[in-house]
């Protein structure tokens, strides 16, 4: 028990100095709303944006973080088409290093997750939901939300009548346009670093980023009950998933100067 606290009071100090390296070299939160230019001609791109497709909101987090909880809240208004770790499965896929098939007839293989997982957003964000690798529609996290998981209602009832393919194209289809009636997409994300979503960032004007850290310390705890962290690898574990937070708010703060009132921060 002794050895248990000592490796753990370890991991507390490192990820503590990785925090004060932040504090000390960064300002905390968040944006500068004094810039009333920059303002208005994000609000006016981004009309036509919004014509086009639902209002993109990422929630990006860490595993064991609450986000669950803010996602279930923010979906239960009938303007949100919320995603409960949309990157999940086509993750597992990618580390077999296997192309990914979509309903829109393309192959896509990608020598980076990050590459893919952008994509994935993309699509998601836009309802281009054809184009979304095939495994996304096996994936049962889609019956955490509330709107995706009428796809599995509707497979369920067409799966009586029509042949399994054309099923799957009617209830996609079902779903998409269920999605380009929504005001916003949320995105719960914890696969992927703050930075990977600034391309994103400027492809859509009216995206916004949710960032979105709990006490590290309770994410550790959870994340060890949880049997993602052992007692062999705590220290090791510990000290990266504090510097990914380090970086994540360290370009948190960069894109909150870049995108005003965009970027929240919740902690």
């Amino acid at each position: 028990m002794r050895r248990i606290k000592s490796v753990m009071v370890l991991g507390m100090i490192a990820c503590l100095l990785v925090f004060k390296s932040y504090f000390d070299n960064a300002v905390w939160f968040m944006t500068d709303q004094s810039n009333k230019k920059e303002n208005i001609r994000l609000e006016q791109s981004s009309e036509t944006d919004n014509h086009l497709h639902p209002t993109p909101i990422i929630i990006l987090t860490y595993m064991r973080s609450g986000s669950s909880l803010v996602g279930d809240i923010l979906q239960q208004s009938k303007d949100v088409f919320y995603l409960f770790e949309p990157l999940r499965l086509p993750q597992f896929k990618l580390r077999k290093q296997q192309p990914y098939y979509s309903l829109d007839g393309n192959e896509r293989l990608y020598n980076s997750f990050l590459d893919a997982g952008r994509d994935i957003i993309r699509n998601w964000t836009t309802c281009s939901l054809f184009g979304l690798p095939n495994v996304t529609w096996s994936d049962g996290f889609l019956s955490k939300s509330k709107k995706a998981k009428l796809y599995g209602a509707c497979k369920i009832f067409e799966s009586n009548m029509l042949p399994e393919n054309e099923t799957i194209y009617s209830c996609v289809n079902m779903l998409k346009q269920v999605c380009l009636q929504t005001k916003y997409v949320v995105l719960k994300i914890i696969r992927l670093p703050v930075d990977q979503l600034e391309p994103l960032m400027e492809e859509f004007p009216s995206m916004k980023i949710i960032h979105l850290i709990r006490d590290p310390r309770a994410t550790v705890l959870s994340q060890m009950k949880f049997g993602v962290i052992t007692l062999k690898s705590f220290v090791t574990n510990v000290i990266d998933f504090c510097s990914r937070i380090y970086r994540d708010l360290v370009t948190i703060d960069i894109l909150s100067n870049k995108y005003p009132e965009r970027v929240l921060h919740f902690l």
